[in-house]
């Protein structure tokens, strides 16, 4: 039985050209185990990455969020350093939406959202504490 991956290397061909005429990828055995995941770099950088010049914002593709305005609430109200981290990545979300690189701005997106959820939570945690101490400071006085 032949594997989706053999037949767009070639290797069930016969030929040394993928199924779609074009020039073979490198053997995902031969990449390191990190990038085995990630599309194979045959022809330069993924359509959409850094560098490649392309952009993979269609027209009728909406942005992806970029919580910005849940980093600052995060930054002023909760956790300040998390804050600062969360609003370095929504602002580099919105740049790469505003280049069309939308493969980069799910990624920052993306941590930027785990960054605001932790800072949440630390600072409802830091409140929570706070608010208990001084209230059992305030009843045993």
């Amino acid at each position: 039985m032949v594997s989706l991956e053999q037949v767009e290397l070639g290797h069930s061909l016969g030929t040394d050209q993928k199924a779609d005429g074009g020039p073979p990828g490198p053997d995902p055995a031969s990449r390191p185990l990190w990038n085995r995941d990630r599309p194979a770099l045959a022809g330069g950088p993924v359509r959409g990455e850094e560098g490649s010049g392309q952009s993979s914002l269609r027209p009728d593709s909406r942005p992806v969020p970029d919580y910005l305005l849940f980093s600052i609430c995060n930054l002023l109200c909760c956790c300040l350093p998390v804050g600062i981290a969360a609003l370095l990545y929504s602002v580099r979300t919105r740049d790469m939406n505003s280049l069309g690189k939308t493969y980069l701005a799910k990624r920052r997106s993306k941590t930027a959202l785990v960054l605001n959820m932790a800072g949440t939570a630390i600072g409802v945690t830091g409140y929570t504490i706070l608010v208990t101490i001084l209230a059992l400071q305030y009843t045993h006085n």
